[in-house]
């Protein structure tokens, strides 16, 4: 029989959960053996963790999550998922979802979509995201739009208030940078890739007027990308060490170690970036 492999995004391992706990309701356990998952730390996984004994008891297995960063996570899952795959559910995001599904890597999550909820009450824009060629690959509990944090006493000490256009952060950053004290104005990702730094400079092209395909041709080389380009690359002066060559871990890790005035990254960072546990 060949394995059932799922997709999480964000913390969609919770309805894995919700699926298998459904169908144990009205059966016998369903699983055999314990369900491995790989992914990255996020609160809708590491969650999970605190309800393993209510998971044993209705399937009828435990389950294990491996955690890697993000560009770990990646590699290893297009590595597993397209040789042994001896994982269960792979942390699947927007960047990806393309590949892992017109590969069959993985399977369309309806298909396995407890009766007793429904997959409309998520999101219109959220849904689309995990839709491709026609069907549902993941259950998109949460997204990733953009969010700026900053640190409050750096730029008051500056003298700065808080950028409110794109002209007043490529302004303030350099303002902000003090390598004497550790401290630099942002904290951009370097890496290349869909996941890295492209995730990072897309805002740019966008704000500059950019359009990904003029007609059924690739627009790429317009001068909107040109421009972000070049904004990316003044900032990037500024960015914190370690980021030329990194991603999210990298650049979020840069700021919640305090090295850092201001940081434009995804939403799952904003409960991490106020919480003195782990923000400096």
């Amino acid at each position: 029989m060949k394995p059932v492999r799922l997709a999480a995004s964000l913390g969609a391992a919770f309805m894995l959960s919700a699926t298998v706990s459904t169908i144990a309701l009205a059966q016998a356990p369903v699983c055999s053996a314990p369900v491995k998952v790989l992914a990255q730390p996020r609160d809708g996984l590491t969650l999970l963790e605190d309800s393993k004994d209510e998971f044993q008891k209705l399937s009828g297995a435990s389950f294990q999550i491996d955690y890697l960063n993000e560009n770990d996570r990646r590699a290893k899952s297009r590595a597993d998922a397209s040789t042994v795959g001896n994982y269960n559910v792979y942390y699947v995001d927007e960047a990806n979802v393309a590949l892992f599904a017109s590969s069959k890597w993985i399977v369309p999550l309806t298909d396995y979509y407890p009766a007793d909820y429904d997959y409309a009450d998520f999101d219109p824009g959220r849904q689309k995201v995990a839709t491709y060629d026609g069907k549902v690959w993941f259950a998109p509990l949460t997204g990733g739009g953009d969010l700026m944090v900053y640190r409050k006493d750096i730029l008051e000490t500056a003298g700065i208030q808080p950028p409110k256009t794109l002209d007043d952060l490529i302004a303030d950053v350099p303002k902000l940078t003090n390598p004497d004290k550790g401290i630099y104005g942002i904290a951009l990702r370097g890496a290349r890739g869909s996941g890295a730094n492209v995730w990072r400079w897309m805002p740019f092209f966008k704000a500059y007027g950019g359009q990904w395909f003029d007609g059924d041709k690739p627009a790429f080389n317009s001068d909107a990308a040109v421009k972000a380009t070049e904004t990316y690359l003044k900032l990037f002066k500024d960015s914190a060490p370690g980021t030329q060559t990194g991603s999210w871990d990298e650049s979020t890790g840069a700021f919640l170690s305090g090295q850092v005035a201001i940081l434009v990254e995804s939403t799952p960072l904003s409960g991490m970036a106020v919480d003195p546990k782990t923000s400096q």
